[in-house]
């Protein structure tokens, strides 16, 4: 049977919001960070954007995958979970998924609601993976599935990198 269970992050999210609001719109020039862009209807719009001629990116990492994606399987190894930070619609984890075929997949993202349809559509595609999504701010605290085994692939392809701020990273 398959977890079908969200993890939740350790820090309330209202309260988080309030606080980078706050700390936001006091700082010279006001500011707010991405990662409030991707609720359920942000990250909808963000994957409707990826497939904009103009946003050749998407593409080329997915190409790139797909060129790759045996010798990333390889790299990731036998029976070793996969954590994707800042999962979105998983679309191009699918590839490394279908390679490698691991046990488990967690991807983590800040958008609950988009979460739990990637983690649908994913149990649907792969009924022999573990799904195990996880509700966080990968920048932040949080805590990965107690099942997990120690030895585990992170998988951080995409943008995302590009909306952290120096502090983050």
């Amino acid at each position: 049977m398959l977890d079908t269970s969200l993890c939740t992050e350790t820090e309330p999210q209202r309260e988080r919001f309030r606080r980078d609001v706050l700390a936001g719109l006091s700082a010279r020039p006001k500011q707010l960070p991405s990662r409030w862009f991707y609720d359920e209807r942000g990250s909808v719009l963000f994957e409707e954007i990826t497939q904009l001629g103009e946003y050749y990116l998407s593409r080329t990492e997915a190409q790139i995958l797909r060129d790759n994606a045996a010798a990333l399987a390889r790299f990731a190894g036998p029976d070793r979970p996969i954590v994707e930070y800042g999962a979105g619609s998983a679309i191009k984890s699918e590839l490394l998924i279908a390679a490698a075929t691991p046990p488990q997949y967690v991807p983590v993202d800040i958008s609950g609601e988009f979460l739990a349809q990637t983690a649908g559509r994913l149990r649907q595609r792969f009924p022999a993976v573990q799904i195990m999504p996880v509700v966080a701010d990968f920048t932040a605290d949080f805590v990965l599935p107690a099942s997990l085994p120690g030895s585990r692939t992170i998988f951080f392809p995409g943008s995302t990198i590009g909306n952290l701020d120096r502090a983050t990273t």
